[in-house]
Order: structure tokens, then sequence, then C-alpha cells
């Protein structure tokens, strides 16, 4: 279940590493130096291959649906990922393996070979030392 109320501050995109902006209110990440608060939806805003379709799950304003702390997520792979790394954002919100002095969103549970793939996680922020 994903935490309702919250509101993107910007564009985000699904499947994608996001942080607090102000109270009630998301942005993708942009790097493992803000710690996350979760992972976004997997869905866009509107069907995929209609003329409305631009990509986004929220845009500035929008409510935008946030997985958080405990639960499984779809991520979006910004680089190759081994299952059970732990996580962080890169420069687009897309998952990349934690490296020290970052925070962590979560653990992948499979692997990823490529940028662009989804890959399940288990939600656990933390930091790694």
């Amino acid at each position: 279940m994903y935490t309702p109320g919250l509101v993107a501050s910007g564009n985000i995109s699904p499947c994608r590493i996001c942080v607090m902006d102000g109270e009630w209110s998301v942005a993708q990440a942009t790097n493992g130096t803000t710690e996350p608060c979760g992972v976004s939806g997997p869905w866009p805003r509107y069907a995929p291959g209609t003329a409305w379709d631009d990509g986004f799950i929220a845009q500035a304003g929008q409510d935008c649906p946030v997985y958080t702390d405990g639960e499984g997520a779809m991520v979006e792979a910004g680089n190759a990922i081994t299952g059970g790394n732990y996580i962080m954002s890169d420069a687009n919100g897309r998952a990349i393996p934690a490296t020290a002095g970052q925070y962590f969103v979560g653990q992948a549970l499979e692997s990823a070979t490529a940028s662009g793939q989804r890959i399940r996680t288990k939600l656990i922020r933390g930091h790694v030392e």
C-alpha cells in the first residue's frame, strides 16, 4: 500500500526513488546524499500509448503515490545491480548500487543487467557507512 496524500513538487516518473521536498511534498531523487522517502508507483498517470501519455506518474501539484519502508516496490535501474545490493538514487531517480557515505532506499531482490530494467526491491531506508 502506498502512502496517500503526498504531492509532487515537479515531474516524477514511475518506479523512481523519491525524497521529501517540504510538508507532504515529494520530488524525484537526484543523488544519494539526501535521505529518500520511498519509490513512486509503477504506472503512468495516463494510459500508455494514448495521446495524453507523457510518461509521468505525477507533475507539480498532483497526487503522487509513493511506496515506503517495509513495502515491496518496483524500481527502475540506472545501471547493473546485483540482487542483494543496497540501492540508492542516480541523478534521475533510478536505482544504482549504494556507495559509502550515501543513503539507500532499499535492497534489490533481483538483479538488473542494464539501465532501464525494472526490478523488485524491499524498501528499508538506511545509510552506508
